[in-house]
């Protein structure tokens, strides 16, 4: 029998190497939601047609990582430590193509170029914003935006409104990274006035929020917040992933987290569905190096799978061979897209993490390596999350504590600030 090839290793017709990092038109569904959606004005997202499409399951069927609740909410927010709008408008702001040779543009895998939202007095040097700060922590504003967001999604879910498939694991999340526009402006950026119109501007332009930071970030996060904060607990992990999608129920697709057997296969050790998101605020920080993103999502953890289903995902994570040499650590025999039972696989993962806790916050460093097969498509990325474990047990309790539920986030928004964002991190 011939040697099985990769997809991301097969030669084309002509001879030519098969193009690395392209992207098929499915992979823009995700994408799509946030370039469809009404954000501007109004903090509640409206149901429109991308978003039905998501929660039909197209998007899971197609490999899709993550799906959005029917009330999902999202906003675009730019903050500067300062109450007085006027003093940078026009011209302060504005939007800039990132560098071909930025980390940002090689983990895209799109077309084009995308833009980033710079503030003209950081690049110039002069610090004019500093020098007209007035507010000491403006994500104290943020928080009183989505706090209503949060305590009407507790709301929903005590009084046993939510879907089955919308059940699962509560977390509340701060991702670090950049956000990305695409498409070009169909305004004109000098003539915007004050914050709230770039702001509602802004939000109706394409726009993805790239997760992955330079090593050197994970590094001074590591060194500097950690050393700071305290930690109770170090624990480190690695595995690898399986994401298939079940064929007899296209809305959903599953994670399936295995740890290596050490004679070159994988155990599975725990099945998940996707990631179901409610609450999504991406924060251009224009005064730092770095963007926020705050999220709120559940995923439903498969505790009881039934015989049918344990046979069919056995028969998947056997067949895999970790292999360092291929792309997302795993390397499967024949046919390995297409299994006879009722799953098939759309992409494979290999990571380490390592989560610092203490009794109210998990700061989690991680480093994937990741191979999707829709899109043929493959990236290594470093991520740096703060799981607020707090607030997440907090929405989790039967009980609507709002006052302390604001003090949780309160001080969360504080460390943040002061903490994460004061680091240094370059993209180039």
């Amino acid at each position: 029998m011939a040697n099985y090839i990769p997809p991301h290793k097969r030669q084309l017709k002509d001879g030519a190497k098969a193009l690395e990092g392209s992207s098929l038109n499915s992979r823009s569904l995700v994408n799509k939601f946030q370039q469809n959606v009404n954000l501007s004005g109004g903090y509640k997202v409206e149901p429109c047609s991308s978003e039905r499409v998501m929660r039909k399951g197209n998007d899971a069927s197609l490999g899709g990582r993550y799906a959005y609740a029917e009330s999902c909410l999202s906003k675009l927010c730019i903050l500067d430590s300062t109450e007085i709008e006027e003093h940078q408008y026009p011209g302060a702001i504005r939007l800039k193509h990132i560098s071909t040779k930025s980390t940002l543009h090689k983990q895209l895998g799109h077309g084009g170029i995308p833009y980033v939202l710079v503030s003209y007095d950081k690049e110039t040097g002069t610090n004019e914003l500093e020098k007209n700060s007035s507010v000491e922590n403006p994500l104290m504003s943020v928080a009183e935006q989505i706090l209503p967001n949060l305590l009407a999604f507790k709301n929903e879910r005590v009084g046993g409104n939510f879907k089955e498939s919308e059940e699962g694991k509560i977390s509340f999340v701060a991702r670090f990274g950049k956000i990305l526009f695409h498409t070009k402006p169909w305004f004109n950026v000098d003539a915007l006035r004050d914050r709230s119109e770039y702001e509602a501007s802004l939000s109706r332009m394409k726009r993805l929020f790239n997760t992955s930071v330079p090593k050197s970030f994970t590094e001074s996060v590591l060194n500097v917040v950690i050393t700071e904060i305290g930690v109770s607990l170090d624990e480190k992990k690695e595995y690898y992933y399986v994401r298939v999608v079940d064929k007899s129920r296209p809305d959903v697709s599953l994670s399936c987290k295995c740890t290596a057997t050490g004679v070159g296969g994988i155990e599975l050790q725990k099945i998940e569905a996707n990631n179901v998101r409610h609450v999504i605020a991406d924060i251009a920080c224009v005064e730092k190096d770095l963007d926020l993103r705050l999220m709120l999502s559940t995923r439903k953890i498969v505790t009881e799978p039934t015989d049918e289903e344990k046979h069919d995902l056995e028969k998947v994570i056997k067949s895999a061979v970790v292999d360092g040499n291929e792309k997302g650590g795993l390397r499967f025999p024949l046919n390995n897209e297409s299994f006879e039972g009722r799953y098939h696989v759309v992409g494979i993962g290999h990571k380490t993490s390592r989560a610092l806790k203490n009794s109210s916050i998990v700061v989690k460093l991680s480093n994937a390596d990741r191979y999707d097969f829709i899109t043929s498509t493959a990236e290594v990325t470093n991520h740096v999350v703060l799981k607020m474990t707090g607030i997440s047990e907090t929405l989790k309790g039967s009980n609507l504590e709002t006052d302390q539920l604001t003090k949780m986030l309160e001080e969360n928004m504080k460390l943040i600030w002061d903490s994460f964002l004061r680091l240094e991190c370059c993209f180039t």
